[in-house]
């Protein structure tokens, strides 16, 4: 079916694109952005308008910053390129509704707006609870994402090209979409990618694990998912990050908004990932502060984004020991001193069959190809 948008609408959303490209690279580290850009061919599946091309050449004459700013607007253009502003904003509004976790479930196969429109109605006739009313009454999805584009994240949704393969496998069980920050393609970053995750409170074995099987697996380009914080998750990003430019970047999982007051540990990881051409992904708007609830959230989103979940440590009965498990996608552990709480979790995990043992990077990609 062709497109019936009016013209002068269509220069005026490029137009805008453009704005934020400009304004985006005027706030980000343009060496980051030149690395990015050097992985990239930018001579493949651009789909970039010419008028795109004359007005950044002219916005960022210097050659460097052209191609850093270029780097940005392509990363805005694959919004651009799939669902509508509307059906955006009426997925992250109904994601406000319910909450972060809410799923794809909700909408019965139709648009996001049309759901949206019929709660809407039903709350004006008083048909909702007070509280459910107000939500829908005074919630404003436009602000809220001019307002994330503005400090650089974005809203990814089902309809987009940057939406990974491991989330459309979910169906109706994927998210309502997912907010994302950095120039990266979530899509390609998460088409081979590996959770790897454990007590927050981990031990040094723990830490060192971790931090040793998420370096091998960047090496071997495998993007490691991980909880951007403390503990065995922290360790794993470090090991992903210092493996340089020729390695996979990670993603960082927040438990609250992309964008938010966190601790000096937590924020100067997210820059290290960032500043290395990664992303770091919520179900959270930007703003909403971390929760015990969002953090269950969490572990269920590192488990949708990757192909296999490896348990470094994790006492028993933790939230880390019962990450949610994804049918056809593997869950490994790995062994630890039976003395040890903190591996009595990942331990009983492998006794009881529930998950494979894992000792080294060999054993983890073996796991990935399976099939």
């Amino acid at each position: 079916m062709g497109s019936t948008r009016d013209s002068k609408a269509v220069a005026a959303e490029r137009q805008e694109i453009i704005r934020q490209a400009v304004a985006h690279m005027e706030g980000s580290d343009r060496s980051v952005l030149l690395r990015q850009i050097a992985r990239m061919d930018l001579r493949d599946d651009l789909r970039v308008p010419e008028v795109l091309l004359a007005q950044l050449r002219t916005a960022t004459p210097n050659t460097p910053e052209f191609y850093g700013c270029w780097s940005v607007a392509r990363s805005l253009l694959r919004v651009a390129q799939g669902a509508s502003r509307a059906e955006r904003i009426a997925r992250l509004s109904l994601a406000h509704i319910y909450g972060g976790g809410t799923t794809a479930r909700l909408l019965k196969g139709e648009p996001a707006v049309d759901v949206l429109g019929s709660l809407r109605e039903i709350s004006e006739r008083g048909g909702f609870g007070r509280q459910a009313f107000e939500s829908i009454a005074t919630f404003d999805g436009e602000a809220l994402l001019a307002r994330a584009e503005a400090d650089g994240a974005r809203y990814v949704v089902p309809e987009d090209i940057d939406w990974p393969e491991t989330l459309r496998a979910l169906g109706e069980d994927a998210p309502l979409g997912l907010w994302v920050r950095g120039t990266a393609s979530l899509a390609e970053l998460a088409d081979t990618a590996v959770a790897v995750t454990g007590a927050r409170g981990a031990a040094d074995y723990g830490k060192h694990i971790a931090g040793d099987l998420a370096g091998g697996l960047a090496d071997r380009d495998v993007t490691v998912v991980a909880a951007i914080g403390h503990g065995a998750d922290g360790a794993a990003l470090a090991g992903a990050l210092v493996r340089g430019e020729a390695a996979a970047t990670p993603i960082g999982v927040h438990a609250g908004g992309v964008t938010g007051s966190y601790g000096e540990a937590m924020l100067r990881h997210e820059r290290w990932i960032l500043s290395s051409g990664g992303l770091v992904v919520s179900l959270c708007a930007p703003g909403v502060p971390l929760s015990s609830a969002r953090a269950n959230q969490r572990q269920w989103l590192m488990t949708a984004l990757t192909s296999a979940v490896v348990v470094v440590e994790a006492a028993v009965g933790s939230r880390t020991a019962n990450t949610p498990r994804v049918e056809g996608r593997p869950l490994l552990a790995v062994p630890g001193p039976i003395t040890s709480s903190l591996s009595a979790g990942t331990n009983t995990l492998i006794r009881d069959g529930e998950a494979k043992a894992v000792m080294s990077v060999d054993d983890i990609t073996a796991a990935l190809a399976r099939p």
